[in-house]
């Protein structure tokens, strides 16, 4: 069980995250946060995991293994493609918290955007 939150994105450039979650969903399932959703074509899989620099943290689309129906953390280098995810759920916040050692309120930046290259895997 896993916890839903919203994405929030500019229309304006709705199409900056290259294909990624953000193109085609309103919501996420963060799955490493507790909650009463599961993820679907509504609301994918996402993990909340410390950020590129020190004090912060970010949102990565999930993997199912196809063997095992587990997820985990996609590790192609995601970037931010401009969109964020919140909730005022407090089990959001504290799950930030968790991981930064500190209070925290507000959206965490959504990393869907992959793109080829050097860096991908």
């Amino acid at each position: 069980m896993a916890l839903r939150a919203e994405i929030f994105k500019n229309p304006m450039f709705s199409k900056c995250s290259a294909g990624g979650i953000s193109e085609y969903a309103d919501a996420v399932t963060i799955m490493n946060v507790p909650g009463p959703a599961e993820p679907g074509e509504d609301a994918p899989g996402v993990f909340l995991v410390h950020g590129n620099t020190s004090g912060t943290v970010k949102i990565v689309p999930a993997v199912l293994n196809e063997k095992t129906h587990t997820y985990h953390e996609d590790t192609r280098y995601p970037m931010a493609g401009g969109a964020y995810v919140a909730t005022s759920d407090s089990r959001f916040s504290e799950a930030v918290e968790k991981l930064l050692g500190q209070r925290f309120y507000g959206a965490v930046s959504l990393h869907d955007r992959f793109e080829a290259g050097k860096m991908a895997r």
